[in-house]
């Protein structure tokens, strides 16, 4: 998520509002491969049509698999309650995860129900910096904010020269964006470049696979128009002086949309956070790639500007802003990983880490703008 918001920075058509760069030589990695990134604009059968208490059933990856997976902390009950129209909700976590809902209507008795899991592990597995880098996930720069050089959003390699992110980091709608003093449209392509693996050595930033200009991007026509539910970007970048593009040095990972999975699925996501503490020397000015592992227990999040998405509701995760658009892995039936939404949304603690993020899921609509910018770049 960008950093220059206060809040976290804040489509369903799916035409293409794309940047007035140069035109791009088609590349042939970026055609349809077996999987959920290809034309198709739904699943093969394969691709999460079901679920099972393992994982969701999905297609694999071929980036490097999410690491530091470790037990789940001990948990402790808390409690939340709030009151709408007359209706009493209270739920009951056990570290972070719903174990029994209570409802009092006015007057009446306060009824409760128990939720019930095959398995209990807690809802926080484990955070942090991710170790080793997970190479595939990118950190964007950009170089016309007031502060040159500093980070900008998140983004993963989903084909060897096209990266997912979020689409408040590419385009500026009049919601969000030129609120905060951008003109309405594209951020130029020319100040925008991506780091593949971006990682901190000796203290100081470092690009260990170097840094890609970054030549054309698409947001869905939705987004340009408002709807701030269809907040998914694509950026596209250009090969080396080789002609190799990032993803042939640090491999890919699929988007997968459409797919179904239970409560108690792990979700991990990851980003560079740099707003708030993780902009100082602490946190090494939010130059590290930092990871939440959870549990998703059906928690949602919804606003009007986007209630045309479903939001999952990640909770607890301290990421902040500069976490955007980076990628949100479900772990499938197989072992394998992909991903499923990005990060988009968020809410700070009081002490400026991050109280949770909120990501937008992969459904159909993105499938059919992930198909129209293909047909494009051909």
């Amino acid at each position: 998520m960008r950093k220059t918001l206060g809040s976290w920075t804040l489509v369903a058509v799916v035409l293409i509002a794309a940047s007035s760069a140069a035109p791009v030589q088609a590349d042939p990695g970026w055609g349809t491969l077996p999987g959920s990134s290809g034309m198709s604009t739904s699943l093969p059968a394969s691709g999460g049509a079901g679920s099972s208490d393992t994982g969701a059933t999905a297609t694999g990856s071929t980036g490097t698999a999410p690491a530091n997976v470790a037990p789940g902390s001990t948990a402790t009950i808390s409690k939340r309650c709030v009151t709408r129209r007359g209706v009493r909700t209270c739920r009951y976590y056990d570290g972070g995860r719903i174990v029994k809902v209570c409802i009092k209507r006015g007057k009446r008795k306060e009824r409760c129900r128990r939720r019930r899991f095959l398995s209990a592990p807690t809802f926080r597995n484990n955070g942090g910096y991710t170790n080793p880098i997970i190479t595939p996930v990118v950190r964007f720069y950009f170089q016309g904010t007031p502060n040159p050089n500093k980070g900008w959003c998140s983004g993963t390699l989903i084909r060897r020269g096209i990266v997912l992110t979020a689409a408040h980091c590419l385009f500026a709608n009049r919601t969000d964006g030129v609120s905060e003093g951008f003109r309405y449209g594209y951020y130029p392509p020319s100040q925008l470049s991506i780091v593949p693996g971006n990682t901190v050595a000796n203290g100081t930033p470092y690009a260990p696979y170097g840094y890609w200009q970054v030549v054309q991007t698409f947001v869905p026509q939705g987004w340009a128009d408002e709807d701030g539910g269809l907040d998914w970007g694509i950026a596209v970048v250009a090969p080396n002086a080789q002609g190799r593009y990032p993803g042939d040095l640090v491999g890919t990972f699929d988007a997968d949309w459409g797919v179904k999975f239970p409560f108690g699925t792990r979700l991990y996501n990851v980003g560079y956070p740099a707003s708030g503490p993780f902009g100082g020397p602490a946190w090494f000015w939010g130059n590290g790639q930092y990871f939440c592992d959870i549990r998703w227990d059906g928690e949602t999040s919804t606003a009007p500007y986007y209630q045309s998405s479903y939001g999952i509701r990640l909770e607890p995760c301290e990421m902040n802003g500069g976490e955007s658009g980076g990628p949100v892995f479900v772990q499938f039936g197989d072992g394998s990983w992909g991903i499923i939404g990005v990060n988009n949304r968020g809410a700070p603690r009081a002490d400026g880490y991050g109280a949770y993020t909120v990501s937008f899921y992969l459904d159909d609509r993105f499938g059919a703008f992930w198909s129209s910018v293909l047909a494009l770049l051909r």
